[in-house]
This record gives C-alpha cells, structure tokens and sequence, in this order.
C-alpha cells in the first residue's frame, strides 16, 4: 500500500472527501492508519473521534500541516559526513535528494560538479577523495542543514478569479544549463510572483560552445513549460520565456531550415512548444536562472530573493520591463551555425590544347617542357597498355607465357587513389601483415600498380599492427651540459650517487651481501666510494654522513629515482629544519642539500656517475676475480680502486708534453695519489707563503681544466640524424618501451603535458596509463599517431 495525498478547495469538501474515503475503505477492512491536514474544522473532528494525525508529515520532504509549508529532509544526507569522503558516497549522497521541482537545483548542483569532476580525475569509486575535494565535500555536507529552515508556501495562491502568467528563465555557463519558472498572479493591484519548479542539467563530456549550450537551456524552458501545461490547468499560451542569449534568440526567431542539423532540431522543438513572440532578452545579472547554472552554497539559498521571487521588475507593470536594443536584432554570431549553399556546377566540354605556347616567353624552355612531356609518353607507351572491355590492361611481354589470362595483362591502376589503397590493405591484412615484396607479388597476380612500391610502403607505415611492431622510438638532440659541470667549484660540491652490487662478503660461517655507494663529482670527475651492507635509507644515510665528513657538505646532489634516495631526500629535509641550535648547525639548514633526480628510466641522463660505476666493477672484475674477501679486506680493495681511479689523466695524454697530466686527484691533494712519495722536503716555516703557492698551484689547475677537459666536452656523445625528429604532442596515443617484457605487450599510454629542457627542446613527457601519471624520457616513447595521408607527422625542431 502507498500513501495517498489530494486536495480540494474548501472545508466542506475536504470532510466530504474524509467520510467518503473512510467509508470506502471501511468498506473492504482496510481502515486507513495516517491523517494528516492544514485545516482546523476537520481537526476539530478527528480530536472528537480519537482520531490519530500528524502536524509534521513525510510530503514532498516534509510538510508541515501548521504553516502549510513544505521543508527539505537531510537526515539521510548528514548521516554521511562521518564516513570517509568517496567517489561512491558521493554519488549516493546526491542520489538521496528528493527534490521532483527542482526548488533546490542550485544547492544539489554544486554536488553534481563535484562528481563530474572526480569521475573526469579517474578516480576509483571506493578511493579516498584528495584533501582539497574531502574539504569541499565536508563542507556542502555541513551546510545543508540550513536547508530546513526554508519554508516553502504549499498554495501558491491562484484561485480561478486570478489573473496570472507564467514567466520562464534559460540560462547555462560551461558547467551546467536549466530554466526555471515564476507564476506571477495578480488580485487587484497586489501582484505576487512566485517559484513553481526548475530543471538543470551538466554540460556534456564532450566540449560544446557557449550559444549551443544557451539553446539547450531553451530547450529545456519549452519542455519545462509543456510538462507543467499539460498536468495541470494552466494555459501555456499565457506563457512568456526569457534568455540572456542574444544568438540564441536569434536561432529561435529565424527560419530552422537555415541553421545545421544541431540548432535546425532543436530549434523546431523548441518552436512546437512555443512560439517565437513569446521569447523576449533579459539582461545576464537579472536573469534567475544563472544560479542554476552556475551552483550556490546551502547557506546562501534562503537568502537570495532573486530566487525565490524572481527578478525586482516582474513585480511591477509590463512597462517597467526590459526592452530589446536595435542592436540585438542582427547577431553576426549567427551565420556560424548557417548552412552552406550548395551551388550546382554546370560543365561544358571544350577543347584545351596539351601545351599552351602563349604561356611561355622562352623557346628554349618551351622546348625543355615539350621533352619531358614526350619522355611520359613514351614511358606510358612502353607498358604497352590497351582497351579490353573499357578496362585498360598492361600489354607486357608474357603473351606466350603459360599463365592466366589476368596475370599476362593485369588492369592498370594509379597507385594514389583511394581505390587502390583499400585494395593495397585488405591484401595487407589478408597476408597477415607481410612485407612489401610479397604483398606487391600477390597484387600483380591481377593488377599492376604505378607506383606499386611506393603506395605499399605508403600503407604498410600507416597500418597500425606494423606500427606497433616496427614504429621507431623517439629521438632528440644532445642537451647542453648544465651548469654545475661546466663551472668551477670546490670538489664534490656538486655530486652525483648511485648504487653498485652486491658483493659477497665472506664472514666465519655464511656469506652476506654488501653494496656499493658512489659519490660521483660532476665537475672533477674524483670518485669517493663507501661500503654499505644494505640498500635501507638508515645505512644510506650513514653511508652519506661519512662522505660528508671526509669530502665536505655539498650544496646539490644528482640521483636517479630509486625509492631509498627519495626516503633519504625526505629525512634530509626534516633533518635540516630540527638542526637550528649552533651557528653552523644554522648554516648547514640555510645551505641545505638540493637534492635533484633524473626522469626514470633514463639512465643516460646521469652518464657522468655511471660512467664511474663502469670503470668500478671493471677494476673489481679484474682485481678480485672470484675471490672471496671478509668486509674489512672489501674495504681496502675498494679504498685501492678509489685512488686508482682518482689518479686517472682527464684528458688524452701527448708525446711532446712535458707538464704533469691533469687528474682528479690533483684537486683533492695536489698531486696523484698512486705516485711513489719522494724525499721530505725542507720544512716550511713561512705559512701565508706555502698557502698562496698553494693557491696559484690550484689556479693552475682549473685552467689546465677549463683549456684541456672543458673543450673537449663539446664534442662528445653527438647524436645522428639530428635534424629530424619525431613529434610527440599532447594528446597523442603512445607506446611505452619496456625492457624486461617483449615488444607486443608494451603497453599505450595517452601524453599528457611535454616537459622541455634547458635549451627548450622536448626531453620527457608526462603519460597517462591507467589512471596514473608517469614520467618517461622521449627516446622510451614511440608516437603511434599518423595523419590523414598516413606518413609520420615530422618535423625540424629549430626551437
């Protein structure tokens, strides 16, 4: 059983209608349980009959029979600010408002935003929000209590004595479009406007301009109109609809036939609905319907008597209206949406010689045009074609040859016509994506292409199975070195880390493994090698205190994207922000490490360190074999390669040169640490002396850099074929290169944003797969796009 709800227009019916629905009922033993009513006499009644009702009753929300009133239902809504704020929730909490008038559309539109949103954001349903969705969620929640207080007159006071007209206001915004609509009533010289319902809805997925969107919600008015029309008395012709829309009105009051097929239908349903003297322009800041498109907070709808009551001037006489300017009668935003004309060509057959002498002021040139026309002929003539039943087939020289007919003289076709490409990819496809050779051989078996070669090649590049197995990767000039390698510094003021192993350790019963940490200078090229036992973030740490109290505090590091050197950049900075006690520890948080990590998997971004950790495992290779050392004889083996590889020449060594060469131990001792130690020398006793010999030494140093291993960075590690490159857009649909899984299942992701270097050229790209961001340099990402002719969209970056 359901409830059952009426009403009659005077007392005397109202408990004519009671007695009349109680016996009924009485009739079948099916006595009715709720009574609830706004009069008193029929109150009066049930207290005589003990009769149990309601003030408050579960109405269209709530309805309160005392006031005549209806009121919004929360309860259910606010129930879920306790619980974790999900796409889910969300989705149910504004599933639960019950509102069939739309009286408060512009309240549950801010919700229906939010889910549009996060559903575009590809967040999963039961995923917890992000913190700043979370807090706009808690906070509309929150509001909606406010809600309550609105009362809403449950008669809107027209009796059939009345004189009324129904107003309709359009209006949308990127986000949403609706209308809604006012009954102004007037007794006497007392004109009373009031809010009978409203509908919205959200812009579509899909991106449509701002006029389209306008006519929607005139759309949406019309429907609205005939909906309230046709359930109940009201006359639709006493009907007037406004819009802020000067183009649209425009749409509405031409012919439908002159616009395309978008504004052509919805412009004759429109007109079935309506007619076009009944639309009238409102300004944008008077129009009631923008807060349906645009949403507003619970707490400020009670107060917004634009809403409730409409527009100041509907109130007031006709007169005191808004009138139309001259100027919005011819709108040039309009032939937009008009339909081209459609000329019919008329084509006449005259004569036009092959070579038109008049067009040339020079015999020679004339002559040079008439040769290359004659050497097409006789090229064309050479494949010896003729006419077999108004099919031009090659002559050839097969005629004795024991074949078919159809592979003696195969059709002649044009290699560039769309014909031919279809018929060149079905084959394709038919061989199961063979090459060239096999798919033009099965082809001349009865056509002969111009051009065979070329249009085959031309098909299989745009064959998107072929591309995904043969696509070439993408490809970018050298970047130029940054300024922390080409600038003199103090040693490892600049560093770049990495991890080698693992290394067998041999203890008194087992074998453990140990790794390697190197510190890498990017600038003197000296190597600092320490022994951890474990890749944690705890001995890394360690590992990182003891470089820095051997070599100094460096201002930035350089690491790839491991997850304990992100760890460890994490408990840096927390670790710099607590050290504030002494003048040094206050230093040390000023000039904190700047810690910097390359695109991941781009190895060759961090060359300078891997480089080193080459050379480290080839020494360790070749020094140890396959011995098996304790940790503290592992620790003077490495100790050994460190100052072999510190004492290394940094540039190529000449037979005439008698200076010392350059190494990057010379920077941090003066000298190369493999040499055999001479005689001590006098002692020194003039300090400031010693010191400026020192500097001048040092001095002369960095200029042997700067002249000898500076310039000969300009030259190395030059990329061929730089001119051309792929681009990559955003946008576009991409495969990612994998190393461990075979070319087949890589998979595609969608480039989000192009991340340009120092020199602005494109070197990584944001991607999207599966709903999550990742970061991948541009020679990992294989443009899987083509355009319309199907060759490869290439360009010159000269940027």
């Amino acid at each position: 059983m359901d409830d059952f709800v009426t009403g009659v227009c005077t007392e005397d019916e109202a408990s004519a209608l009671y007695s009349e629905v109680k016996n009924l009922m009485a009739f079948i033993n099916l006595p009715l349980a709720k009574w609830a009513t706004n009069t008193q006499r029929l109150k009066g009644k049930w207290q005589e009959e003990n009769v149990e009702f309601k003030a408050i009753t579960e109405v269209l929300g709530k309805w309160n029979t005392d006031e005549d009133t209806f009121q919004m239902n929360d309860k259910d809504i606010n129930q879920n600010l306790l619980k974790p704020a999900t796409k889910r929730l969300l989705l149910k909490s504004v599933a639960k408002f019950y509102d069939p008038l739309g009286l408060f559309a512009p309240t549950i539109l801010v919700g229906k935003i939010l889910f549009q949103d996060k559903w575009l954001s590809g967040v999963q349903w039961d995923e917890i929000l992000p913190p700043n969705i979370a807090k706009q969620w808690n906070k509309w929640i929150s509001e909606l209590s406010s809600l309550n207080d609105i009362g809403i007159p449950r008669w809107i006071g027209l009796s059939p004595s009345s004189d009324y007209s129904l107003h309709i206001f359009c209006d949308s915004s990127e986000r949403a479009f609706g209308a809604v609509l006012y009954i102004r009533i007037q007794e006497g010289k007392t004109t009373k406007v009031q809010l009978l319902c409203s509908r919205n809805r959200l812009s579509p997925l899909k991106r449509i301009t701002l006029p389209r969107l306008e006519l929607m919600a005139c759309l949406i008015g019309a429907r609205l109109l005939n909906y309230i029309c046709s359930n109940t008395s009201l006359d639709r012709n006493a009907a007037t609809l406004w819009t802020d829309s000067t183009v649209a009105l425009s749409w509405i009051r031409g012919d439908p036939n002159r616009w395309k097929t978008f504004v052509c239908n919805r412009t004759t349903e429109i007109l079935h609905y309506t007619t076009p003297s009944q639309w009238r322009h409102c300004p944008g800041s008077q129009n009631p319907a923008d807060h349906i498109s645009r949403g507003i907070s619970p707490t400020e709808l009670s107060s917004l008597d634009i809403w409730w009551d409409g527009p100041d001037w509907l109130s007031q006489h006709p007169d005191n209206w808004p009138t139309e300017s001259d100027s919005l009668k011819e709108i040039p935003q309009c032939t937009a949406e008009a339909r081209k004309t459609k000329v019919q060509p008329l084509c006449t057959a005259t004569f036009q010689p092959v070579i038109n002498a008049s067009y040339f002021s020079s015999y020679t040139r004339l002559l040079r045009v008439t040769a290359w026309i004659l050497r097409f002929l006789n090229n064309y003539c050479s494949l010896q074609p003729f006419l077999q039943e108004n099919n031009l087939r090659l002559g050839g020289r097969l005629q004795f040859a024991q074949v078919t007919s159809e592979e003696k003289h195969p059709l002649l076709l044009d290699g560039s016509h769309h014909f031919v490409q279809l018929l060149i990819r079905h084959t394709h496809v038919r061989l199961h994506h063979l090459g060239v050779r096999i798919v033009l051989s099965e082809l001349r078996s009865n056509y002969w292409i111009l051009r065979g070669r070329e249009a085959i090649k031309r098909v299989i590049h745009g064959c998107p199975p072929c591309r995904l197995s043969k696509a070439p990767r993408g490809t970018q000039i050298e970047a130029p070195l940054p300024a922390d390698r080409v600038t003199p510094c103090i040693p490892f003021s600049t560093t770049g880390i990495d991890f080698a192993g693992p290394l067998y350790v041999r203890n008194s019963k087992s074998l453990d493994t140990a790794y390697i940490a190197l510190f890498t200078c990017s600038t003197t090229r000296a190597l600092h090698i320490e022994l951890v036992s474990d890749l944690t973030t705890d001995k890394f740490l360690m590992a990182l205190q003891r470089f820095v109290g051997r070599r100094g505090l460096p201002h930035t590091i350089y690491t790839d994207n491991a997850t304990t050197f992100h760890a460890a950049n994490r408990e840096l900075i927390s670790l710099w922000n607590s050290l504030a006690s002494t003048k040094v520890q206050q230093f040390y948080a000023i000039n904190g490490i700047k810690w910097k990590f390359i695109v991941p998997r781009a190895a060759w971004w961090g060359g300078w360190w891997e480089r080193l950790i080459g050379l480290t495992k080839q020494c360790l290779r070749k020094s140890l074999g396959r011995a098996l050392l304790d940790e503290e004889g592992l620790q003077i083996a490495l100790i050994g390669i460190e100052a072999a590889l510190n004492s290394r020449s940094l540039v190529y060594e000449q037979e005439n040169d008698s200076d010392e060469i350059l190494t990057p131990a010379h920077f941090l001792t003066s000298k190369k640490l493999t040499l055999v130690p001479s005689d001590p020398e006098q002692k020194i006793t003039n300090l400031s002396r010693n010191y400026r010999i020192q500097q001048d030494l040092l001095d002369t140093f960095w200029r042997k850099w700067s002249r000898e291993y500076l310039l000969q960075l300009s030259t190395f590690h030059q990329v061929r074929n730089s001119g051309k490159s792929y681009h990559v857009r955003e946008g576009d649909v991409v495969l990612v290169h994998e190393n461990v899984t075979p070319r087949h299942m890589w998979k595609r992701a969608r480039v989000d944003k192009l991340i340009k270097g120092r020199d602005g050229r494109v070197r990584s790209c944001v991607l999207r797969l599966g709903g999550k961001e990742l970061t991948r340099p541009i020679q990992l990402v294989i443009p899987l796009e083509v355009d319309q002719g199907g060759e490869d969209v290439r360009f010159e970056d000269n940027n």
